[in-house]
C-alpha cells in the first residue's frame, strides 16, 4: 500500500486528507508497566502475573514487572515504593501502560496512621508517569482480598477504609481499574498464606489484567510520534499513531483511521494535532520545524578552553540546512564540515548562513591560564547511580540550575572523565539541596589505579573550595561517605576541577599534532528513531560504538572499519526507549563519548 503524503498548510487550512489507506501495524510494542509489592513481584520469574500477562498479550506488548516486596504506596510507609530504583526504571521505560497495584502493605498500623495521604500520594504517582507521558493509560487496581490477616496486614482496613480511597482516586484522576479484590473474592483456596496467591492465583491475575487491556475504552491515544521532530528541504516525516478501538480519531480535523501512518515533506513550521472521541477522549500534538536553507542547525566546539603557552588546538564543526551557502569568518566552508583551530588568545568565530533565511552564530574559544580552566566542563561523566532526569552530564553542563542526583543507597559516588591525564589542583563542589557530610576525593590514574587524594572532607553544604591538591589523574571521584538526609542520595549542582597539563607543550616547539580520532556533534540531536555522526581518523582503522542509557547499562554495539579522513556513522535506534544515552567511540586506545537524546 503507497504511503499517503499531506502539504502541510492544505491539511490545516482545508479538510482534504482522505481517510483510507492509512492503516498500519504498530511500530513498536506497547510497553506495560506493573508497580507493586510482593504479589507484583511474586518469585520474579514466568510464574509472576506480570510476566504471565506479557506471554497472554502476544508480541505487541512488552510487559516489565516493576514489582518489589514490602513496598508502600504511602510516602511516609515504612518502605515506599517511590523511593526504590525499581519505580524510577519505571518511569524510565515509559509506559504507554501502567498498572498500580499497591495498598495491601499500607493497611498495616505503622503506615494506616498516614492514611489522610493516601489519596494525595496516589495521585502523585499518578502525575509522575503523566508527565512523562501524557497520554499513557493507568490502571489503579483494586488489591486482592486478605483472607487471613498476618505480617501487619489488616483485610478490614483494606475492604472499608483502602477499597473506598482508590475508588476515590479512579474517579479523581480520570483512570481505569482492575478488580482484583472482586474477581478473586471466590479464590480462597489459591491464597496459602491469606495474603499471597499461588501459582494458579497468579495465572489468572494475568487473565483478569488482559481482559482489561485488550477492552481498553475508546478515547485513548496510544501514540502520537514523528520520525524526526524537524525536517530540512524535500525531506520527509513520517507521522504514526495509535489509538484504542472506537476512538474517531481525527488529525488536523481529518477522520483517519485507529491506527495509521503518514509522510509529509514541510515548507513552514507546522503543528498536527490528533483528537480523539469516545468513553476517554484525548488530545495530541505534534510540532515540527521546517530547518530552510539558511538555517544553522549546530555549531559546536572541543575543548572550548585551551591553554595559554601550549600548542593545542580546538575542534570547530557545524551542520546547516540543505541548500544553505555557509561562511566561517567571511570565508566560504562546506555546508557541513569541521576545522580545527589554533588560536594564540581568545577568539571569536563567526558562522553565517544563507538561503530562504539568514543565520548567524558565534563560537569563541578561550585561550586562558591554566589554572582558570575547568577540566570538568562538559566532560563525560557516570555516577554509582541516577535519579529519573538527573543524568551525570547534569553535574558538569556549567550551569548550576541543573544537578545531579543519586538515588538512596550505600556510599553513593559521581565521576568524571578529563580524556587524559593531569595535574588536579583544585576542586569545587556546589550542592544541591542534598548534599554530603563527609567525603572522599578520589583520582583514577590512565592505568585504572583508585587512589584517594583526600580522604574524610566534611561539608555544610552550599559550596565547598578544596585546593593544594596534588596528583595526576585522569578520572576523578567524589565518594559520599554520608548524606544529610537520612536515606538520601546526594545532589551536585557542578562539579569543577582546576588542574595543570601533565605534559607541556610549548608554543615554539611546534610538536603537539591535532588528536588522531575526532567525533563530531550529533545531528539530529534530539533524534528519533536516527541520528548522523560525523567521524574523522588521522589513519584508516576500526572503530568501536558502545551505546549506554542513564543507568550505565549497555544497550547497542557496533563495530566499524573507516578510512582515513571525513566519514559519516548513521545510528538508529529504533529498538531503544526514549531518554538520554551516553555514545563511546573507540579507535585503539583513544575514547571519544557524545551525549544523545532519544525522543519518541
Amino acid at each position: 500500500m503507497k504511503p499517503v503524503y499531506l502539504v502541510p498548510a492544505i491539511v490545516i487550512g482545508l479538510v482534504i486528507l482522505s481517510p483510507v489507506g492509512l492503516r498500519a501495524q504498530p511500530d513498536e510494542p506497547l510497553r506495560v508497566a506493573c508497580i507493586g509489592n510482593s504479589i507484583t513481584q511474586g518469585s520474579n520469574d514466568a510464574s509472576a502475573y506480570p510476566q504471565q500477562l506479557g506471554s497472554l498479550l502476544g508480541s505487541g506488548y512488552s510487559v516489565k514487572n516493576f514489582g518489589v516486596g514490602s513496598r508502600t504506596l504511602l510516602n511516609k510507609g515504612d518502605f515506599p515504593i517511590r523511593k526504590e530504583a525499581a519505580y524510577q526504571n519505571a518511569l524510565a521505560f515509559n509506559p504507554h501502560i501502567l498498572i498500580i497495584k499497591l495498598g495491601t502493605n499500607d493497611t498495616k498500623p505503622q503506615n494506616w496512621i498516614y492514611q489522610n495521604e493516601f489519596v494525595s500520594d496516589y495521585l502523585q504517582i499518578i502525575g509522575e508517569f503523566r508527565e512523562v507521558n501524557p497520554q499513557i493509560q493507568i490502571y489503579a487496581c483494586r488489591p486482592v482480598p486478605v483472607f487471613q490477616d498476618g505480617f501487619g496486614i489488616s483485610g478490614a482496613i483494606l475492604l472499608n477504609e483502602l477499597l473506598p480511597k482508590i475508588d476515590s482516586v479512579m474517579q479523581m484522576a480520570r483512570v481505569e481499574t482492575i478488580d482484583f479484590y472482586t474477581a478473586m473474592l471466590d479464590k480462597e483456596g489459591w491464597f496459602t498464606d491469606g495474603i499471597h496467591p499461588n501459582t494458579n492465583g497468579y495465572a489468572f491475575m494475568a487473565g483478569v489484567a488482559r481482559d482489561s487491556i485488550l477492552s481498553s475504552p475508546s478515547g485513548y491515544i496510544r501514540w502520537f510520534t514523528s520520525s524526526a521532530k524537524a525536517a530540512e528541504l524535500n525531506e520527509n516525516i513520517t507521522i504514526n499513531w495509535l489509538t484504542t478501538p472506537g476512538s474517531a480519531p481525527k488529525v488536523n480535523g481529518v477522520p483517519v483511521e485507529e491506527a495509521g501512518t503518514v509522510n509529509i515533506t514541510l515548507s513552514s513550521d507546522t503543528t498536527f494535532t490528533l483528537i480523539t472521541a469516545g468513553e476517554h477522549p484525548d488530545t495530541a500534538r505534534l510540532f515540527l520545524r521546517f530547518l530552510a536553507p539558511g538555517t544553522i542547525t549546530s555549531f559546536t566546539v572541543f575543548p572550548r578552553y585551551l591553554d595559554l603557552g601550549y600548542q593545542d588546538s580546538a575542534l570547530i564543526s557545524w551542520t546547516t540546512a540543505t541548500g544553505s551557502a555557509v561562511l566561517i569568518d567571511d570565508k566560504t566552508v562546506e555546508s557541513d564540515g569541521f576545522m580545527w583551530v589554533k588560536p594564540d588568545s581568545t577568539t571569536h568565530y563567526i558562522l553565517k548562513a544563507t538561503g530562504q533565511v539568514t543565520t548567524t552564530d558565534t563560537i569563541t574559544v578561550f585561550r586562558l591560564p591554566s589554572d582558570q580552566i575547568n577540566r570538568a566542563y562538559q566532560r563525560p561523566a557516570k555516577a554509582s547511580s541516577t535519579v529519573r532526569l538527573s543524568d551525570p552530564s547534569l553535574g558538569v553542563d556549567g550551569l548550576d540550575s541543573t544537578f545531579w542526583e543519586a538515588g538512596a543507597g550505600i556510599s553513593p559516588w559521581f565521576q568524571v572523565d578529563f580524556g587524559k591525564a593531569y595535574q588536579i589542583k583544585t576542586v569545587l563542589i556546589n550542592w544541591g539541596s542534598v548534599h554530603a557530610t563527609s567525603y572522599n576525593l578520589q583520582g583514577v590514574t590512565t592505568s585504572n589505579q583508585l587512589k584517594n587524594i583526600r580522604a574524610g572532607i566534611t561539608s555544610t553544604g552550599g559550596i565547598d573550595s578544596i585546593s593544594g591538591l596534588s596528583g595526576e589523574f585522569r578520572y576523578l571521584r567524589v565518594l559520599s561517605l554520608g548524606s544529610s538526609v537520612p536515606g538520601a542520595g546526594i545532589q551536585i549542582h557542578e562539579l569543577e576541577v582546576f588542574a595543570h597539563p601533565v605534559t607541556p607543550v610549548s608554543v615554539e616547539s611546534g610538536s603537539s599534532q591535532p588528536d588522531r580520532f575526532v567525533v563530531g556533534a550529533p545531528y539530529p540531536n534530539p533524534f528519533n528513531p536516527e541520528t548522523s555522526i560525523p567521524l574523522r581518523l588521522l589513519h584508516s582503522g576500526t572503530i568501536s560504538i558502545r551505546l549506554y542509557s542513564v543507568t550505565g547499562q549497555l544497550v547497542f554495539m557496533d563495530q566499524i572499519t573507516r578510512p582515513a579522513g571525513q566519514s559519516v556513522y548513521h545510528l538508529n535506534a529504533g529498538q531503544l526507549a526514549s531518554g538520554w544515552y551516553v555514545a563511546v567511540f573507540q579507535a585503539g586506545n583513544q575514547v571519544r563519548t557524545q551525549r544523545l537524546l532519544l525522543v519518541r
